[in-house]
């Protein structure tokens, strides 16, 4: 579906049609789950949202474990 990047081991590289297929998937999944669709700018906001509160919580990890 995507080839690794040989520069940076964790970034997937797609082509533009990889990049629809899995918004597209991403968009169904959401419906799915919310019971109606969303827009696309309301899905990118609601995706956003959601990854900057994985990363406050990863941020929050790794204060705690440095102590």
């Amino acid at each position: 579906m995507g080839r690794r990047s040989p520069r940076m081991a964790r970034v997937i590289v797609c082509t533009p049609p990889e990049l629809y297929t899995r918004f597209y998937r991403v968009k169904r999944l959401v419906r799915r789950y919310l019971g109606h669709s969303l827009s696309n700018a309301q899905l990118l906001t609601l995706l956003l949202d959601v990854f900057e509160e994985r990363l406050a919580e990863e941020r929050k990890k790794r204060v705690l474990t440095s102590y």
